[in-house]
């Protein structure tokens, strides 16, 4: 991954915004982006930048995690998502 030329400050965390996937039933009909289902995925990501006051040693860059309540973000035509660390749940392995 290219170096990035911003970073987050105090508790906050960088992700990528992770893209829509489609979502197909057992049945084999794909469901349209705009239902929640196929929104689900949209909170799990991997963290790109860390701000410098976070109180979790278990957050380090490339770690996946679940998380609430992003801000959105775009920068040279990427986007991503900013987010408090209190708003992340869940951190994988």
């Amino acid at each position: 991954m290219k170096k990035l030329e911003f970073y987050p400050i105090g508790n906050r965390v960088l992700v990528e915004k992770p893209k829509l996937k489609e979502v197909k039933t057992s049945s084999g009909i794909y469901m349209p982006e705009s239902t929640e289902k196929s929104k689900e995925h949209l909170t799990v990501s991997k963290i790109v930048a860390l701000g410098d006051d976070l109180k979790s040693d278990n957050l380090k860059i490339g770690t996946k995690v679940k998380f609430t309540n992003p801000h959105e973000l775009t920068h040279e035509g990427k986007e991503y998502y900013l987010i408090h660390e209190s708003n992340i749940q869940l951190v994988f392995d």
